[in-house]
């Protein structure tokens, strides 16, 4: 199934769109083992107790299933490029123009073709789903990297409004995903690769002139967990502490982006909350141990402490006054003479 999986992409990956007697004949062969095959996805999904307890067996039925996926998201209609977007084009036009490339798939795609898509997103919500079996271990970091460009695949491929059968299909995965995703602990590097994905996703969301149709409406489940993930980003890079600097900097890096931008994609709301929970990252008032230093003074890296102090100081804009007392305790200690310096010539721009 992996070499098939391979030849497939090679095709139909690099073709995608383009008619031809090759690409049609590569396509109808392969639809034909996905056919043959559908019936027996997800495979180990009926094996017992003892053969999944095995990791050896665990990994064979594993790639199976990747490659099995990988294989039918190459055969339906997938959305195309947009149109150039000319400059003094209004933003509700684009959006617009996303959903016409939508309708135009769903149209085009075959009942088949929304009932493998459906099995294999089936398959990733339970897989990325938490049921407590102890026999069914969480998702390692490499299997949950190897699984990311399935769950782009679909969330990308239709509208994320639930509304039929193939418009569910992106919404059931975004949700499952952004769902696992806040349940994962702020340390584990499945955390810090959730995060990369949901941070290039709302990049893509927020372009001012996309190239592909993708957009997260504000009145899907999708969006309520958007504003839950951004909520959680202070709580995580308390809880990094100084364990990883490359997480740590990747949601510093993010929050500096997001607060520079006119962004609609978050609700005022959540943004005020995000900026209510910064302070602790880098000092805080304790009940009874009193002053006490947060991770900020323990980051090892002075590029990540200064970039943090950045963040503070736009975040502090929203009026935030505990934050703007956290960092100037946080840099008065002894050994961050650049960092106050730095800190202090911020407060001084008007």
């Amino acid at each position: 199934m992996h070499l098939v999986s391979v030849l497939a992409g090679q095709v139909l990956g690099r073709y995608r769109g383009i008619p031809g007697p090759l690409v049609g004949e590569v396509r109808k062969s392969v639809g034909g083992i996905v056919q043959r095959m559908a019936a027996y996805f997800p495979f180990g999904g009926a094996a017992s107790g003892a053969e999944r307890i095995g990791s050896a067996v665990q990994e064979v039925y594993e790639h199976l299933n990747l490659s099995f996926s990988q294989t039918v998201l190459l055969l339906p209609p997938a959305p195309g490029r947009l149109p150039p977007r000319a400059k003094t084009s209004n933003p509700h036009a684009v959006v617009q123009q996303m959903s016409r490339e939508f309708e135009r798939v769903q149209r085009a795609r075959t009942g088949k073709d929304v009932d493998h898509l459906r099995r294999v997103a089936d398959w990733l919500v339970e897989l990325l789903s938490s049921n407590g079996d102890v026999l069914q271990p969480a998702l390692s970091p490499h299997s949950y990297l190897a699984v990311l460009p399935l769950v782009w695949s679909l969330i990308s491929g239709s509208s994320l409004v639930a509304e039929g059968e193939d418009g569910s299909i992106a919404a059931d995965v975004c949700e499952s995903f952004l769902e696992h995703l806040l349940r994962t602990g702020s340390d584990s590097v499945t955390r810090r690769l959730g995060n990369e994905f949901v941070v290039r996703m709302v990049m893509i969301h927020e372009s001012p002139y996309p190239v592909l149709p993708f957009f997260i409406p504000t009145n899907s489940n999708a969006h309520r967990l958007l504003q839950r993930w951004l909520e959680s980003l202070p709580r995580v890079i308390w809880e990094l502490d100084n364990r990883d600097a490359r997480a740590t900097q990747l949601v510093l890096d993010f929050l500096l982006w997001v607060q520079q931008r006119d962004t609609k994609l978050f609700d005022q709301t959540s943004v005020n909350n995000v900026a209510a929970r910064l302070h602790p990252f880098f000092h805080l008032q304790h009940p009874s141990r009193g002053a006490v230093a947060g991770p900020w003074a323990r980051l090892e890296s002075p590029a990540v402490r200064m970039l943090a102090i950045d963040v503070a100081y736009v975040w502090q804009q929203r009026g935030n006054e505990k934050l703007v007392e956290a960092v100037g305790d946080a840099v008065k200690q002894e050994g961050f003479a650049a960092e106050r310096a730095h800190w202090e010539s911020l407060l001084r721009v008007v």
